[in-house]
């Protein structure tokens, strides 16, 4: 198939944006997902029915960029589950449908969730094995990072007949 797009110099870049989304739609419908950013597994929340919840700020999936082996997915929805230190995505395969799916962190090198950066802790501390992530906080001569945590507390109280999880700590 070949895109031909016709531009005036008054509306070049709306046009040129245009040709861009239909040439981007058209070879995710050609070629399908990106198997390198949808590489995981279908995302089932533990202790569902629980007071709270275990993600970081918000469980509302929200706008952001991933970077992926080295590679800048931009607009994806994500949560950032800090119980479990794992990054849930929302994608569409390839028959239209909408999962979830856990993404694997060996390959997840980054993300931002708003003006928060986080960056995978293997990358600051490799000998530890480290299993999440950390915001950076500032990046200069030396790093400040910061860990965030929440944590399922099962304790089963009229309140919380399903438990409960704790508030956002770091």
């Amino acid at each position: 198939m070949l895109f031909h797009v016709g531009t005036n110099a008054q509306d070049i870049n709306a046009q040129s944006s245009e040709a861009l989304t239909a040439l981007s739609e058209y070879t995710g419908k050609l070629y399908g997902t990106d198997d390198i950013l949808v590489n995981g597994r279908s995302y089932i929340p533990d202790h569902f029915n629980a007071k709270g919840n275990p993600y970081f700020f918000s469980y509302k999936l929200t706008k952001s960029t991933l970077i992926i082996n080295g590679k800048k997915y931009d607009k994806q929805e994500i949560l950032y589950n800090i119980d479990i230190e794992k990054l849930i995505l929302k994608t569409t395969l390839n028959n239209g449908e909408e999962v979830l799916l856990v993404l694997n962190p060996d390959f997840i090198d980054a993300f931002y969730l708003g003006e928060h950066h986080f960056v995978n802790g293997v990358i600051f501390f490799p000998e530890s094995n480290f299993p999440g992530f950390v915001e950076q906080v500032y990046e200069g001569n030396f790093s400040v990072v910061i860990r965030h945590q929440k944590s399922f507390v099962s304790q089963y109280t009229a309140n919380n007949p399903n438990g409960f999880y704790s508030g956002q700590s770091q």
